[in-house]
């Protein structure tokens, strides 16, 4: 297990209004009411006080199963950490992280992933969380696209079910070492997309998780495919959300269109062995991290 520094513990019904107030402090309102409706436990939520204040903050989702050639193990994804300002540099954050990987072990999950907000971050919690590098994404940004829509035939956009999405992505991952989505995450996820427009699409063969951003960006969280012509997928999806900023991201991969590789996640496990060696040649996937 790993030793922290505090106490640190789970809130009591009293302190839903203060987690709220701390996550618009640090997060905004978007997602708030999705999240606390639907996804929030206390029992999954890991706090840290200070002068009696919730100081730090994060939470545990559960995310489904890593799934290898061999296995699929359970896994919780850590999700919103968050310290006020006022209280940052005291390690709390460091605290309920690690509070919350020895919540995951102790609820059941063999398996914690993190999506750090910042490339800083990555080398960050090696050095003071048991997490590991361990997941990649290739994301590129591309603007003004519109001559893109205009000169290349498009695919229809066919808005999925969750249930349709998930069998979907199944099957475009097949052999890849990734995440299997719980069902409970892509319905957050539906809600995130609901509140700016986009949605759970089938674009072909493909299919896409599109969030269109309150600064009239657009965000293609998650788009998987096996089409050798990736320009008209992506043709498709700025020809149906037109914008001056698309933001794509796919599993990671070597040569073809994408080519924007990077770290993307973490891993940290009880049992190393139970997935460590099923990383070696691969690039396992993410998928949605809510970011």
């Amino acid at each position: 297990m790993i030793n922290t520094p505090c106490n640190p513990g789970t809130p009591n019904p009293s302190d839903i209004a203060e987690l709220k107030n701390v996550w618009s402090v640090i997060f905004g309102n978007v997602g708030l009411d999705a999240f606390f409706d639907n996804l929030f436990r206390p029992e999954h939520c890991v706090i840290a006080r200070n002068d009696n204040n919730i100081a730090a903050m994060g939470y545990l989702l559960p995310a489904g199963n890593i799934v290898t050639n061999s296995k699929a193990v359970p896994c919780a994804m850590i999700y919103s950490i968050a310290t006020l300002p006022q209280y940052r540099g005291l390690g709390l954050g460091t605290t309920v992280v690690n509070a919350l990987v020895n919540t995951a072990y102790d609820l059941g999950y063999p398996v914690a992933v993190l999506c750090p907000s910042e490339d800083s971050l990555f080398e960050y919690y090696r050095k003071n969380t048991t997490f590991q590098d361990y997941f990649y994404a290739n994301e590129l940004t591309y603007r003004n696209m519109s001559h893109m829509a205009e000169h290349n035939s498009h695919l229809a956009l066919e808005e999925l079910s969750i249930e349709e999405y998930l069998k979907l992505r199944e099957k475009l991952l097949d052999s890849k070492t990734h995440i299997s989505s719980d069902p409970s995450l892509l319905e957050y996820q539906q809600k995130l997309c609901n509140e700016f427009g986009g949605g759970l699409f089938r674009i072909g063969g493909s299919c896409a998780t599109i969030e269109c951003q309150s600064d009239g960006s657009v965000y293609v969280k998650e788009l998987l495919t096996t089409d050798c012509d990736a320009t008209q997928v992506l043709a498709s999806i700025t020809s149906m959300f037109p914008s001056t900023k698309h933001t794509v991201r796919t599993p990671a991969r070597t040569g073809g269109f994408y080519v924007g590789n990077r770290r993307f996640g973490m891993l940290a496990s009880s049992d190393i062995s139970i997935i460590g060696a099923e990383k070696i040649g691969h690039t396992p996937w993410y998928g949605l991290a809510f970011d």
